[in-house]
């Protein structure tokens, strides 16, 4: 595997538990590290997609034109 791609896992991995505020079992730690694969996975093949005309992300949000006061969408 890759090293830069394992020290990500690992980083990831590491806030996970941290976050978890007790010690994780080895089945969460695998099923964690598998989705974290998948995620990284995910986000290589998305890169490839190339972006044409209209394609360009976009928010959805414009502050412009959002409801003042708080009010439901």
């Amino acid at each position: 595997m890759n090293t830069d791609r394992d020290a990500e896992i690992e980083a990831r991995l590491g806030m996970v538990a941290a976050r978890a505020h007790r010690p994780l079992s080895s089945e969460e730690v695998a099923l964690i590290r598998e989705r974290i694969v998948r995620d990284l996975e995910n986000r290589t093949e998305m890169r490839t997609l190339s972006l044409s005309n209209s394609d360009a992300p976009d928010a959805g949000f414009s502050p412009r034109v959002a409801p003042i006061g708080g009010s439901a969408w």
